[in-house]
């Protein structure tokens, strides 16, 4: 197996040596989900000892990171962790100055104390010192789980920064014109509010918000502030004198709503009443649209039973070269010595399938339970899909017009020239695939739904059944399409929730019983 396929195998989280067996669908191994985080690698065969050493001396960073995102996201056992966290963070912020001056020297006095008294200890006990600590391979495999949960919440980030540096590359003129608008007339009030309090206290303000964000409640907090109507009343006036702020004058002059603290209140007094009421479907006295009862409890609907679905990608690019001898009588063909590496072969001359017949590697799914909710489960989808459209030809370096470099001596020193001892040639083809992950919270049942689904469909296969309709070709959402180079492969897994399906199951074994 050549090393870019044990790399692309390595992105996916495959294990490189699965990829030579046949492939297995839902209908004949449907446990082929793995409950583990991810699946275990062979640290001693599958990953470069490098990689493996590397690994081993960041581990208990990973480890300390990941704690640290749990203590963040609340996601502890006891939640009386997250708020020590907090209060960590209150007392490094008023008193940091007071911790490095007088704190440094003490803490490496007392665990100086602290290992000498377990030494004195094991001496008087005759117990041995302590072995290093060794790093198995479920120790690794654990860094890796923590390493690709820290990466998910790194993607939400990188995602959040690249959606706002799109906002000020001038792509959209006239978004940016109005951020920089709001950014100079905000200035002067920044100023004003950094000079009445300290920039620590401002720190520790934005760090609790950060901390307290995803704590429960908090959630609470945030929802009943997104279902207030008077909130989101004063969002929007907020908002609007926000943005007016950079609008032309000719838009500052057309009619708006007035506002007053008296008639603020009829109208709150008004939504509650409503509210109360029940009504709906005309036009709130807010100034927008609440919608029926019906559509909302179709919204709400949606909420429960739609999943949250977060999508990543990575571009991965493979390479691979098209190797040639120089035969009397032939010319250049791609018949080589056996001694010689083979026609396609890549960066480091492992061979590989040639361009026209090399596969990306198939649709993959995780399975896991969910950290917080028992009644839901995460489920990781990863799908490989070609970026470029076709195989392209790297001619930059030291090569001729069409992508050649002749070999003078052998395949050692190469050049754009060819002479008397270039007996050997080859070519540089570059093609970029993207790597797709797609994370989303299903239901527990669901789940068991599609399981029993799949039981049924092998228990049907296997006794002989020749009917088959259209509904049961919805079942097998881990097959694999036969070529990837025009699309995606994410429509395989399209059918794992449809409800229409489910009906008609439902609806047939009505009718037999």
């Amino acid at each position: 197996m050549s090393s870019f396929d044990a790399q692309s195998f390595y992105l996916a989280g495959l294990v490189p040596n699965n990829y030579m067996q046949p492939r297995t669908n839902s209908i004949t191994a449907p446990d082929s989900t793995a409950k583990l985080p991810s699946q275990p690698i062979d640290f001693v065969y599958s990953i470069p000892p490098s990689v493996t050493r590397l690994l081993t001396y960041c581990t208990p960073a990973i480890h300390f990171l990941f704690y640290l995102l749990k203590l963040t996201t609340w996601q502890t056992r006891n939640a009386s962790e997250s708020v020590l966290f907090l209060a960590a963070w209150w007392l490094v912020c008023l008193w940091l100055r007071e911790i490095l001056v007088y704190g440094t020297t003490w803490a490496l006095v007392t665990w100086m104390a602290w290992t000498w008294i377990q030494r004195s200890k094991r001496e008087r006990l005759g117990k041995p010192m302590p072995a290093p600590s060794a790093t198995s391979s479920a120790d690794l495999n654990r860094a890796l789980a923590e390493l690709e949960v820290i990466v998910d919440h790194v993607g939400v980030f990188h995602r959040a920064l690249a959606a706002l540096l799109a906002r000020l590359d001038w792509s959209d003129p006239a978004e940016t014109h109005l951020i920089l608008n709001v950014a100079l007339y905000t200035y002067l009030p920044w100023l004003l509010l950094s000079y009445l309090v300290p920039l620590r206290c401002m720190i520790l303000a934005a760090g609790s918000l950060l901390i307290c964000w995803s704590s429960p409640w908090m959630r609470v907090i945030r929802l009943a502030i997104a279902r207030s109507p008077v909130m989101r009343y004063l969002g929007e006036i907020t908002l609007g004198a926000i943005i007016s702020l950079g609008a032309p004058r000719t838009w500052r002059a057309l009619p708006t709503r007035q506002f007053s603290v008296r008639a603020f209140i009829q109208r709150a007094r008004e939504e509650q009443r409503r509210m109360m009421g029940g009504g709906g479907g005309r036009r709130s006295t807010w100034g927008f649209q609440t919608g029926d009862g019906k559509q909302e409890e179709a919204n709400k609907s949606a909420t429960t039973t739609v999943p949250k679905v977060k999508e990543t990608d990575l571009i991965f690019r493979f390479v691979m070269y098209e190797n040639q001898r120089w035969w009397l009588g032939l010319d250049w063909t791609n018949n080589l010595l056996p001694s010689e590496r083979l026609p396609w072969t890549d960066e480091y001359g492992e061979p590989t399938p040639s361009k026209s017949r090399f596969t990306l590697p198939p649709l993959t799914h995780t399975t896991t339970p969910h950290p917080t909710d028992p009644t839901l489960q995460i489920r990781k989808t990863m799908a490989w899909s070609w970026a470029d459209p076709d195989w392209w030809l790297d001619v930059e370096g030291d090569v001729d017009k069409e992508g050649w470099e002749y070999g003078q001596g052998g395949w050692k020193q190469f050049s754009s020239k060819t002479g008397v001892n270039a007996f050997v040639r080859r070519r540089k083809w570059v093609r970029a695939a993207r790597l797709e992950e797609r994370e989303e919270e299903i239901s527990t049942e669901v789940t068991q739904e599609v399981e029993n689904l799949v039981v049924e469909k092998s228990e049907s296969t296997k006794g002989g059944g020749e009917n088959k309709d259209e509904s049961d070709r919805g079942v097998m959402f881990h097959e694999e399409p036969e070529s990837q180079e025009n699309g995606s492969a994410w429509t395989s897994a399209a059918k794992i929730r449809d409800e229409g399906y489910l009906k008609r199951r439902e609806t047939r074994k009505a009718t037999v019983s």
